[in-house]
C-alpha cells in the first residue's frame, strides 16, 4: 500500500508510521489514490480533449469503447494532468483508485475532460 506523508506529501511504501526521505517523521499518513480534478489551463484542456478523441476513434471497435463521451466518461491523467490514455464509460468504483494510483502512472480523474 502505498502512503503519503501529510507534513511533507512524499509517498511512503509499506507502513503508515516511521522516517520519510526528506528526515521528518511522518505520524500521520494518508493512503495515496487518484484524486478527481475539476478544472484544467484552458490549453491543457484542448490538448487533453485532442488525445481522448483519439483514444475513442481508434478503439472504436474494441469492446466497451464505443460508449464512451467526451463529455460525460471518466477520464484520467498522469501527475502532470495530461491524459493518460485510459477511460471509462461505467460508474467510477472509488474502491480501485487506490490501486490504480499504486499500479500506474495515473494520478487524477475527472468526469467529462477538464
Amino acid at each position: 500500500m502505498t502512503m503519503i506523508c501529510t507534513d511533507c506529501h512524499h509517498e511512503h511504501t509499506g507502513r503508515s508510521h516511521g522516517f520519510c526521505e526528506c528526515g521528518c517523521t511522518y505520524p500521520e499518513a494518508i493512503e495515496a489514490t487518484v484524486i478527481e480534478i475539476t478544472e484544467t489551463s484552458p490549453m491543457q484542456r484542448e490538448f487533453n480533449k485532442g488525445l481522448a478523441i483519439a483514444y475513442i476513434n481508434n478503439h472504436l471497435l474494441e469492446d466497451g469503447v464505443a460508449h464512451l463521451d467526451i463529455r460525460t466518461s471518466y477520464f484520467f491523467y498522469d501527475e502532470d494532468k495530461d491524459f493518460a490514455n485510459f477511460a471509462l464509460g461505467s460508474k467510477l468504483n472509488d474502491e480501485v483508485l487506490p490501486t490504480l494510483y499504486e499500479r500506474t502512472k495515473i494520478r487524477y480523474w475527472s468526469k467529462g475532460i477538464v
